[in-house]
């Protein structure tokens, strides 16, 4: 076999390999549009973990782009630890280039935190460090509610927050915006900028809170809280504020 008969050859066999690579992704992305997909999905991610269990619910529209997920439910070896309702979920890809993964929308419209989810390493485990690299334009849920055992009483919150997608070397605003809707109202703001070149940080926080809130009483304050804290500058000449 000569030199041109072996580049026929490989190249034919790239080709095969390329059109099997194509029809397989089109049957695969195809699969993951039904319902049946998306739960052998979970099922494939839950054995994968080893310790949770995915139950979603049913799904519409272009799975894993821009779709709307009827509910999903999160279980560990003592049971159902969340819930949410009416997810809603944009996610670009492109960014995966450059190791970040990014949310044009992130939307629930209800979601039941019951409790911390019961792990094998629990506490000690160590944070995922993939988290770090999600931005999200808008990430919201409409209702929060978290159990007794999260925060020592049930409590029902909104919760609204960004953390726009920028580019390598550019500076990273965020924002947080998380109020109380039930019992006693209260309302954490938060923003924080960080300039890329000087890692200059800026922090402002805010809260406040009702008479008889958690954390008043956990304060020992009696009547309404007021409490913000704003600081900025490098790492190594950062200062801060505290007002109450």
């Amino acid at each position: 076999m000569n030199w041109k008969e072996r580049i026929r050859l490989v190249s034919r066999v790239f080709a095969a390999t390329a059109l099997a690579f194509l029809i397989l992704s089109a049957i695969l992305f195809g699969l993951v549009q039904t319902n049946w997909g998306i739960k052998e999905l979970a099922r494939v991610a839950s054995d994968l973990d080893g310790e949770l269990n995915f139950m979603p619910g049913r799904v519409s529209g272009v799975f894993p782009f821009c779709f709307e997920l009827e509910r999903l439910s999160i279980a560990d070896t003592q049971g159902v630890w969340l819930e949410a309702q009416g997810i809603k979920v944009h996610w670009s890809p492109l960014p995966l280039i450059k190791g970040r993964m990014y949310f044009k929308q992130l939307a629930t419209v209800s979601s039941n935190f019951y409790r911390l989810p019961a792990l094998r390493n629990g506490p000690a485990a160590p944070f995922p460090s993939w988290i770090f690299a999600c931005r999200s334009d808008h990430f919201t849920i409409d209702r929060l509610s978290a159990g007794k055992e999260l925060l020592g009483e049930p409590a029902v919150m909104k919760l609204d927050g960004r953390i726009p997608l920028s580019s390598p070397g550019s500076d990273l605003e965020a924002s947080l915006r998380l109020e109380r809707m039930d019992r006693v109202e209260s309302l954490l703001r938060a923003s924080v900028t960080i300039q890329a070149e000087t890692r200059f940080l800026k922090l402002d926080m805010s809260f406040e809170e009702n008479r008889d809130g958690f954390i008043g009483n956990a304060l020992g304050v009696e009547g309404p809280l007021s409490l913000s804290f704003s600081g900025q500058g490098t790492p190594d000449l950062w200062q801060g504020n505290l007002l109450a």
